[in-house]
């Protein structure tokens, strides 16, 4: 199986027992649908009007596998029990800002998402992603990292407080109508 990583070696964090991260690979495209179904769902269920249900063919099955293809992208499972059965992921993206007239050349790693099915919360998985995360920036020579995280999750905006973030930017939105009078 070929890795979608460049981490090979990594020594990301493990937590106590037999819970593990490691670099995801093509033969793990199946887990990582459907943990992604998990996390589509939970934003589905939030606010159906942004988010499709898994159901709407969102992630076929060549999506993983074209993002894993591409070198700035990172996979990262988290695994648990013997013989190990992943229970959650992140990815991550190692993104070049370049220089412009306003802002400053920078590298960051971006966590695009994290995951740890609803059972497996709380015992560690979640924390050794984030480790795996940290280490894809350092090894990447990243100079920060960055994350979104939806305004209707609390649970998930108290985790990322709980590991050191804080907010950087607030994008604020409202809806468009014909009724405003700005649309004819």
């Amino acid at each position: 199986r070929r890795s979608a990583s460049r981490c090979r070696g990594s020594r990301w964090a493990q937590a106590a027992g037999v819970m593990r991260t490691r670099p995801a690979t093509l033969g793990d495209l199946a887990d990582l649908r459907r943990l992604h179904a998990l996390l589509q769902t939970h934003h589905a269920a939030a606010d159906p009007h942004w988010f499709k249900s898994p159901t709407d063919g969102e992630t076929g099955p060549n999506t993983f596998a074209e993002l894993m293809a591409r070198p700035d992208n990172h996979f990262i499972l988290a695994e648990a029990g013997e013989p190990p059965r992943p229970i959650g992921y992140a990815w991550v993206e190692v993104v070049d800002q370049a220089e412009t007239p306003l802002r400053r050349p920078h590298r960051s790693a971006y966590l695009h998402h994290l995951i740890v099915e609803p059972a497996a919360r709380r015992g560690g998985a979640g924390g050794a992603l984030m480790a795996a995360f940290r280490d894809v920036g350092a090894r990447a020579g990243a100079d920060r990292l960055i994350l979104s995280v939806w305004e209707f999750n609390a649970a998930a905006r108290n985790f990322f407080r709980a590991q050191g973030f804080e907010p950087l930017q607030t994008r604020l939105w409202a809806p468009l109508a014909a009724a405003d009078g700005l649309i004819s």
